[in-house]
């Protein structure tokens, strides 16, 4: 099964906590935003350490007041009342602390407790994976390889389709 079927399986069977093993973020990025406007459309947000929580597609200066530390931006996270989906890149560093972990389980147990009409849906995005072990059981590791061979033939005949070329160039 491809990546994205995957990914899109989990979100909508309303998984809350799914870190993606990626170093390709914006590749990963324009798959989620893909799966997010399946019905019902969700709003994608997100946080860095450098920037805190802003809208997917939004300029970096549009950011969520007072975001910038990870317990800050899943106590935001929590309060949100719209279907979203929040990318934390590179939480991993700050995954360990005691608050950050209380925070997401937190989180964990808050989007449970929602309506089913609002469908929230945390991405951990980080090159190493790093789970500690009280989220092990609450968190869907998936491991966002490089576009397999298929994709790229695809990719390689698109280029072709729309770039016509011959050896009367070389």
């Amino acid at each position: 099964m491809a990546m994205k079927e995957e990914l899109n399986i989990l979100i909508q069977a309303q998984y809350p906590l799914i870190y993606l093993v990626t170093s390709e973020e914006e590749r990963t990025e324009q798959t989620i935003a893909t799966i997010a406007q399946v019905r019902p459309q969700r709003r994608i947000f997100v946080w860095t350490v450098t920037h805190g929580i802003v809208e997917y597609g939004q300029p970096r200066n549009v950011t969520q007041h007072n975001t910038v530390s990870p317990e800050a931006a899943i106590e935001w996270v929590i309060r949100q009342k719209d279907s979203s989906i929040f990318i934390f890149k590179d939480l991993h560093p700050f995954i360990d602390s005691p608050p950050v972990t209380r925070w997401l389980r937190d989180a964990i147990a808050s989007f449970k407790g929602m309506q089913k009409t609002v469908q929230k849906t945390i991405v951990l995005m980080s090159p190493t994976q790093q789970i500690p072990i009280v989220l092990e059981k609450e968190v869907v590791v998936l491991d966002f390889a490089l576009p397999v061979l298929t994709e790229q033939n695809q990719l390689i005949e698109q280029q072709q389709k729309q770039k016509p070329w011959s050896a009367a160039y070389y």
